[in-house]
């Protein structure tokens, strides 16, 4: 599933964008448009309906994706899944992680363990103002028991990085 990431030139810098509904592909293709990125890996995780598993195929236009990895909705946890990603990502050299602000446990995990140069969360609508809000409030690593089967693993589940929004919101910088 992950071999296509094992194939990339490790000398290499690379931007990331995770998504997985067609409103957040639509703000990962704004966000790949605003910062004129290359060397893009794409990485859709599907946990939608059928509708959404459509929508975000006929969204995927491969010309701008060096790499596309595809995974989700199995019928079972996407738990390694998730650990075998990390493990990927961490062989290279990550410039920019983009994914959507509507910052669930598993984005959080990520952005944790990713090395980035610079982390960004697009805008995933009203979902953004929220989390903007977890942010300003320093709630954004509380505990959860879903997150302590990674640390088995030997992977972070606390963030310990500045994280930047593009957002069409006016944000107080943070």
């Amino acid at each position: 599933m992950f071999e296509s990431l094992d194939k990339l030139d490790t000398n290499l810098q690379y931007n990331i964008y995770v998504v997985r509904t067609p409103f957040q592909f639509i703000n990962a293709y704004e966000t790949l448009y605003y910062f004129k990125t290359t060397n893009n890996i794409l990485v859709i995780i599907d946990n939608g309906t059928q509708n959404n598993k459509n929508q975000l195929t006929e969204l995927c236009e491969e010309k701008y994706w060096d790499t596309i990895v595809r995974f989700g909705d199995n019928g079972s946890s996407n738990f390694m899944f998730y650990v075998n990603l990390i493990k990927k990502f961490k062989k290279l050299k990550i410039q920019n992680l983009f994914t959507s602000s509507g910052f669930n446990k598993m984005q959080q995990i990520i952005i944790a363990n990713v090395d980035a140069k610079r982390v960004c969360l697009f805008d995933q609508g009203m979902r953004t103002s929220v989390t903007y809000q977890l942010f300003k409030e320093r709630k954004f690593n509380e505990f959860n028991l879903k997150k302590i089967r990674f640390l088995l693993f030997g992977l972070k589940t606390k963030i310990d990085k500045q994280i930047d929004f593009f957002t069409m919101f006016d944000f107080e910088p943070l």
